[in-house]
């Protein structure tokens, strides 16, 4: 017998041979895999040949059991039966069609037309069960990567918002409209996501916002959209996760989503945000409000979170979370405390609501508490706290605790002061305006960095620890340097 090709079904490895056919559509639902795969043990390709046209025998038998007649009368449906030691080869063939397949093997060249041939009914043979190759749906890829980030912020005792970091993977599977397997989203996919992307509106809290999905939020007119910032980040996560599928062996998968964020304006409007401190002029406006003038305040963290913020450079959350065992004494001198450790004796249910947590772990510091503040009382209101936080009046909203103050500030009172500008000046500019105080004071950026709790920049790596921390008298030195000129000399002390 004398072949001139090679089986379309039979695949070379390098230890051997594979027989692999494709199983109908219409039937991988019924034998649950999408293919026939079996190992030919020999090196020799003849022998290899004559094996794979056995298989494929079977399995057009054990498709034509499954078919309907009509389906598969094309179906060649020959079977090698044996080689004998005489030379001879004996085949089965369909008793019904049995010249039709005879003339065909003969065409095909498959047999001589002296060969013996030998008729016998055909007897169905099920194939070796392979387990059908599990397919990782979208859905699952998210879970298993928001799994895998929450798990790695932990590790650096670094704060985690699970739902903030959903929210873009979300907004896929609405454009998706239905979960689908990862490897199926398309480049045109993930282009056609991004063009629709940038038309979500930029706060999407408002009333004309809520309950919408992605493909109702991109129709609404008037509103302004997003930055080219906000949009690389979300894009970039999307992508931050088929790189990890790949990178973790996870998935196989094409990246469309690399690339997509224009580095050059997200850097220019993270120039921009740099430059949100307030200047003199903001300042005096600020704390010569009726807050600070007259104590006419409704609770007293509005008075003290500003304070604390530009003469230590806490931040908003941070200062929210402190306790009054957060207030200690190292060498003397008076400090604040950033940790992730909350009270065990608490009294009110917030850590179960928003967990006490630090933004990374370079947060984890001290910070001498600025004389300024004990001047106007501080130390004597943190002695009138009992226990547990100082600001137990700042209660969580949507799991953030920092939530509540950023709103108080944002949308009522440095509007109401006249300071306010959008996307430019906000609460977050009390912390700005401290680092830029250091800055013109010429402080180092190493010590900057330590009273911010940021990490260092070195040949744009960052570090994951300081390497040696300035002392606390030296911080303490630094710390009285914020002096902002005359810009809150009329704050009235606490009582």
């Amino acid at each position: 017998m004398s072949r001139t090709a090679t089986p379309s079904y039979l695949l070379e490895v390098p230890n051997g041979f594979f027989f692999r056919m494709w199983i109908p559509k219409a039937l991988q639902p019924i034998l649950k895999k999408r293919e026939l795969k079996r190992a030919i043990r020999t090196t020799n390709r003849a022998v290899a040949e004559r094996q794979a046209i056995v298989y494929a025998a079977k399995a057009y038998e054990l498709f034509d059991s499954l078919q309907e007649p009509t389906l598969t009368d094309n179906l060649f449906r020959t079977m090698v039966i044996e080689k004998r030691p005489d030379g001879t080869t004996r085949y089965e063939l369909d008793p019904n069609k049995q010249d039709e397949e005879l003339q065909q093997l003969i065409d095909k060249k498959i047999i001589h037309p002296t060969d013996h041939v030998a008729f016998t009914m055909p007897v169905p043979v099920v194939a070796e069960a392979q387990p059908l190759p599990q397919r990782l749906m979208y859905s699952e890829a998210v879970d298993k990567y928001i799994t895998y980030r929450k798990k790695k912020a932990e590790k650096r005792h670094a704060d985690y918002d699970e739902k903030a970091a959903r929210d873009p993977f979300k907004l896929l599977a609405e454009y998706l409209r239905k979960d689908k397997p990862v490897d199926d989203i398309t480049e045109e996919d993930a282009e056609d996501f991004e063009k629709k992307f940038r038309l979500l509106p930029a706060v999407r809290t408002g009333s004309n916002c809520l309950g919408k999905t992605f493909n109702q939020l991109i129709k609404i007119e008037d509103v302004e959209r997003l930055s080219e910032n906000t949009c690389g980040l979300r894009l970039g996560a999307i992508s931050g996760m088929f790189t990890w599928l790949n990178e973790s062996n996870t998935l196989k998968c094409s990246n469309h989503f690399f690339g997509m964020a224009d580095k050059k304006v997200m850097r220019a409007e993270a120039d921009i945000k740099k430059r949100q401190a307030f200047n003199d002029a903001d300042l005096t406006k600020v704390f010569n409000h009726r807050i600070w003038t007259e104590h006419d305040y409704k609770t007293p963290w509005e008075y003290w979170i500003p304070l604390l913020i530009v003469y230590s450079g806490i931040r908003v959350k941070e200062a929210a979370q402190l306790e009054r065992k957060d207030i200690i004494v190292i060498d003397g001198i008076q400090c604040i405390s950033v940790n992730d450790r909350p009270t065990k004796d608490e009294p009110d249910t917030v850590w179960e609501i928003a967990p006490k947590r630090v933004k990374t772990a370079n947060s984890i510091r001290e910070i001498p508490v600025h004389s300024r503040l004990i001047e106007l009382g501080f130390l004597r209101f943190v002695q009138s706290i009992q226990t547990g936080r100082l600001f137990p009046d700042i209660t969580p909203t949507a799991k953030k605790i920092s939530a509540k103050p950023c709103k108080r500030f944002n949308e009522e009172l440095l509007i109401e002061i006249g300071v306010k500008v959008a996307k430019l000046k906000t609460f977050y500019s009390f912390r700005h305006t401290m680092m830029n105080e250091l800055r013109k004071k010429k402080i180092n950026l190493e010590d900057r960095g330590q009273l911010a709790g940021h990490a260092i920049q070195q040949s744009h790596k960052t570090t994951a620890r300081y390497g040696d921390l300035t002392a606390i008298e030296e911080m303490q030195a630094i710390i009285e340097q914020l002096t902002y000129r005359d810009t809150l000399q009329n704050i009235r002390p606490w009582a």
